[in-house]
């Protein structure tokens, strides 16, 4: 890292290019989160979906806390340096394979969604279908009760 920039704000090159690893850290911890969760998507149920969905935007929210500290920091500094540029370029290549895996995983989600929807669907049908064949009778007690 070159020191020979010009800093305003008081914000210091170190300081941002931390900063820029942090956010990288994050990313890579979702990604890392995707990918796991991905890999068992079959032996999961709805609750289990829903609580990585809060555990995921959870940690989007924390990626973009760090983000708007990048930005302030990366604004603040009135230099080019090439190592922070590096650095947000690796950062850039995380985010992307991130929005990668949440879109296929999104995918998938929904395609197992629509499965579950249409079983409900043939249940639900069936249990009508099933219901016609119930006699005029049922529910009244037995024929030995009838008769008495």
């Amino acid at each position: 890292m070159s020191d020979d920039c010009s800093f305003g704000e008081n914000v210091t090159l170190d300081e941002v290019y931390k900063t820029v690893d942090l956010s990288i850290s994050q990313y890579r911890d979702i990604l890392a989160a995707l990918e796991s969760f991905g890999e068992s998507l079959d032996k999961v149920d709805s609750e289990r979906i829903s609580l990585f969905a809060e555990e995921l935007r959870q940690r989007q929210q924390q990626a973009a806390e760090i983000d708007a500290e990048v930005e302030r920091g990366v604004c603040a500094l009135n230099c080019r340096d090439a190592t922070l540029e590096a650095a947000l370029e690796r950062r850039t290549r995380v985010m992307e394979r991130v929005r990668e895996h949440n879109q296929l995983l999104s995918e998938k989600i929904r395609g197992m969604m629509s499965v579950i929807s249409d079983e409900l669907t043939q249940s639900r049908t069936g249990k009508a279908a099933m219901s016609g064949y119930r006699g005029q009778d049922q529910g009244k007690g037995s024929i030995l009760t009838s008769i008495f």
